[in-house]
């Protein structure tokens, strides 16, 4: 079977990512996903972490405006994005309902998102959807609103309203007598999305960022958030976040994340060696909080 449709996700320079095809049209419709390999230049099949890049991740990067326009389908993205052309809008998705996660926000944050405008698919799981995006967004200071659509057989979504003659000039106009939401406008279900980080009992000592620090050759000064070239891949332009205060580190490109000893252990296995993960909590003890600096990285 041929594929009706090609989805391209990139990284926030442009380098492609994975790719998502879509075979068929209507309920039956199908999709199956590739990585791109860059050692060979070939499309591998299966992606391990599909929906960790928004999908025109590279387009918000590139054109960093305050305003964006979140859907729920690439199909309604790319849609949405043609006609906002004259707007200098620019329309992103995570993939698909049941698939948007705080580091989506972040990425938003990252490349100067301010204010979200989310579309609703006519269902439950667009619903549901939205009020994610929404919740995430508020968690870190991202103004959302929802903006109904006049969409009426169940499963529509924008992409409809627009093929059935609908305007970006009317989405817009209808926005501004749409308030922004507010977090107790977000449903119980959707409501753990508004916690901006996990729960913990714990106190994270942050002499353990040394190593973040050292590895990523951070400013002295560094301090909270920070942003630096990726060492998991070849990187031109800063898509690694670190916090500091917390110990955690996220690549918004090739999507690794985690603390400082998954850290450690990725950059070792770059180098030829296996680290377990009690190993490397022990070496960083020793080297950052014990200050026994004869222990080699």
């Amino acid at each position: 079977m041929n594929p009706t449709a090609i989805y391209t996700y990139a990284d926030a320079n442009g380098n492609p990512l994975r790719r998502k095809t879509r075979f068929g049209n209507g309920p039956g419709k199908f999709f199956s996903w590739q990585t791109y390999d860059p050692a060979t230049g070939y499309w591998i099949s299966g992606a391990s972490n599909a929906n960790t890049a928004l999908y025109h991740l590279d387009l918000i990067a590139k054109t960093r405006r305050p305003l964006v326009l979140v859907v729920e389908s690439e199909k309604s993205a790319d849609a949405l994005t043609d006609a906002a052309q004259p707007f200098d809008l620019i329309a992103v998705t995570s993939g698909g309902a049941k698939t948007w996660a705080r580091h989506h926000s972040d990425q938003l944050r990252t490349h100067a998102c301010r204010q979200v405008y989310a579309f609703a698919d006519h269902d439950q799981p667009g619903q549901d959807f939205v009020f994610d995006v929404a919740a995430c967004n508020l968690s870190i200071g991202i103004s959302t609103k929802i903006i109904p659509l006049p969409l009426f057989v169940k499963g529509e979504d924008i992409y409809n309203f627009l093929e059935r003659g609908g305007t970006v000039e009317q989405i817009l106009n209808r926005a501004q007598r749409i308030p922004w939401l507010k977090a107790t406008d977000i449903p119980s279900r959707n409501r753990e999305q508004l916690k901006s980080s996990p729960p913990t009992d714990w106190k994270y000592d942050v002499r353990l960022s040394g190593v973040y620090r050292e590895i990523l050759h951070l400013p002295p000064n560094a301090t909270g958030e920070c942003m630096t070239t990726c060492v998991f891949h070849p990187d031109s332009r800063p898509s690694l976040s670190v916090n500091l205060s917390k110990g955690l580190f996220h690549c918004f490109a090739c999507g690794v994340q985690g603390g400082t000893s998954t850290f450690y252990m990725r950059w070792a296995k770059t180098r030829g060696r296996m680290v377990l993960k009690s190993e490397a909590a022990r070496k960083l003890r020793a080297r950052y909080i014990d200050n026994r600096r004869e222990i080699e990285l």
